[in-house]
Protein backbone atom coordinates (compact mmCIF):
# COMPACT_ATOMS: atom_id res chain seq x y z
CA UNK A 1 0.00 0.00 0.00
CA UNK A 2 2.89 2.50 0.97
CA UNK A 3 4.33 1.45 -2.90
CA UNK A 4 1.15 2.96 -4.43
CA UNK A 5 1.26 5.85 -2.42
CA UNK A 6 4.74 7.20 -3.40
CA UNK A 7 4.00 6.09 -6.88
CA UNK A 8 1.03 8.39 -6.28
CA UNK A 9 2.39 11.30 -5.08
CA UNK A 10 5.69 11.02 -7.47
CA UNK A 11 3.53 11.87 -9.93
CA UNK A 12 1.94 15.12 -8.88
CA UNK A 13 5.27 16.49 -7.96
CA UNK A 14 5.98 16.21 -11.67
CA UNK A 15 3.11 17.96 -12.38
CA UNK A 16 3.88 20.29 -10.16
CA UNK A 17 7.37 20.85 -11.17
CA UNK A 18 6.00 21.54 -15.03
CA UNK A 19 7.07 18.21 -17.00
CA UNK A 20 6.82 18.81 -20.45
CA UNK A 21 5.82 15.69 -22.38
CA UNK A 22 6.71 17.43 -25.80
CA UNK A 23 8.56 20.07 -27.72
CA UNK A 24 6.95 22.41 -29.53
CA UNK A 25 10.11 23.26 -31.97
CA UNK A 26 8.37 25.90 -33.20
CA UNK A 27 9.26 27.98 -29.77
CA UNK A 28 12.91 26.89 -30.13
CA UNK A 29 14.09 29.45 -32.98
CA UNK A 30 17.52 29.75 -33.10
CA UNK A 31 17.11 33.26 -34.10
CA UNK A 32 15.20 35.20 -36.55
CA UNK A 33 16.13 35.87 -40.02
CA UNK A 34 18.25 38.95 -40.42
CA UNK A 35 19.39 38.94 -36.60
CA UNK A 36 22.83 36.60 -37.42
CA UNK A 37 24.81 38.10 -39.90
CA UNK A 38 26.61 36.18 -42.28
CA UNK A 39 24.43 33.25 -41.25
CA UNK A 40 23.85 31.14 -44.85
CA UNK A 41 20.50 29.27 -45.32
CA UNK A 42 18.72 26.98 -48.06
CA UNK A 43 15.60 28.57 -49.46
CA UNK A 44 13.06 26.97 -51.67
CA UNK A 45 10.74 29.35 -53.77
CA UNK A 46 7.99 27.74 -55.88
CA UNK A 47 8.02 29.06 -59.57
CA UNK A 48 5.24 29.63 -61.87
CA UNK A 49 6.61 31.72 -64.27
CA UNK A 50 9.39 33.25 -65.14
CA UNK A 51 8.57 36.39 -64.42
CA UNK A 52 8.41 35.12 -60.15
CA UNK A 53 12.29 34.63 -60.26
CA UNK A 54 12.73 37.92 -58.56
CA UNK A 55 11.01 36.45 -55.41
CA UNK A 56 14.22 34.14 -55.06
CA UNK A 57 17.28 36.36 -57.03
CA UNK A 58 17.37 38.69 -53.83
CA UNK A 59 18.51 35.47 -51.35
CA UNK A 60 20.95 34.40 -53.96
CA UNK A 61 22.34 38.06 -54.14
CA UNK A 62 22.73 37.96 -50.30
CA UNK A 63 24.64 34.54 -50.47
CA UNK A 64 22.25 31.51 -50.08
CA UNK A 65 21.65 28.73 -51.92
CA UNK A 66 17.74 28.65 -53.98
CA UNK A 67 16.13 25.90 -54.64
CA UNK A 68 13.60 26.94 -57.14
CA UNK A 69 10.05 24.29 -57.23
CA UNK A 70 8.90 24.64 -60.48
CA UNK A 71 6.29 21.52 -59.89
CA UNK A 72 3.13 23.55 -60.36
CA UNK A 73 4.57 25.24 -63.13
CA UNK A 74 2.32 25.02 -66.67
CA UNK A 75 4.03 22.74 -68.19
CA UNK A 76 4.26 23.85 -71.84
CA UNK A 77 7.63 23.65 -73.61
CA UNK A 78 7.77 27.39 -73.84
CA UNK A 79 7.01 28.11 -70.35
CA UNK A 80 9.75 25.55 -68.83
CA UNK A 81 12.57 26.54 -71.58
CA UNK A 82 11.86 30.22 -70.31
CA UNK A 83 11.81 29.51 -66.63
CA UNK A 84 14.87 27.83 -67.38
CA UNK A 85 16.37 30.57 -69.29
CA UNK A 86 15.72 32.77 -66.36
CA UNK A 87 17.24 30.54 -63.63
CA UNK A 88 20.85 30.48 -65.90
CA UNK A 89 20.99 34.57 -66.22
CA UNK A 90 20.40 34.23 -62.64
CA UNK A 91 23.01 32.85 -62.29
CA UNK A 92 25.57 34.35 -64.21
CA UNK A 93 24.38 37.85 -62.78
CA UNK A 94 25.48 36.67 -59.64
CA UNK A 95 29.08 34.89 -60.74
CA UNK A 96 26.93 31.52 -59.32
CA UNK A 97 26.32 28.11 -60.03
CA UNK A 98 22.95 26.54 -61.17
CA UNK A 99 21.62 23.11 -62.03
CA UNK A 100 18.40 20.67 -62.20
CA UNK A 101 17.76 18.72 -59.98
CA UNK A 102 15.25 15.88 -61.05
CA UNK A 103 12.26 16.99 -63.76
CA UNK A 104 11.24 19.79 -61.65
CA UNK A 105 13.66 21.79 -59.18
CA UNK A 106 16.61 23.86 -59.82
CA UNK A 107 18.86 25.02 -57.84
CA UNK A 108 21.37 28.43 -58.02
CA UNK A 109 24.08 28.97 -55.36
CA UNK A 110 25.77 32.20 -54.96
CA UNK A 111 29.27 32.63 -56.11
CA UNK A 112 31.72 30.91 -53.54
CA UNK A 113 29.81 27.79 -53.63
CA UNK A 114 30.77 25.29 -55.76
CA UNK A 115 28.01 23.27 -57.20
CA UNK A 116 29.60 19.35 -57.78
CA UNK A 117 27.77 17.89 -60.89
CA UNK A 118 29.09 14.42 -60.25
CA UNK A 119 27.32 12.07 -58.68
CA UNK A 120 28.60 9.88 -56.09
CA UNK A 121 28.27 6.21 -57.01
CA UNK A 122 29.10 3.19 -55.12
CA UNK A 123 31.95 0.61 -55.84
CA UNK A 124 30.16 -2.35 -56.62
Amino acid sequence: MALVNRKAQRNLQDEDQGVIEFINLAEYKVAREGEIRGMRSLKVVELERPENISRGSNFVYTGNIVIFDASNAPTDQMNIVNIERAIKTLAEETGGQHAKLGSSYYIVTPRDIYLDKKKVRDDF
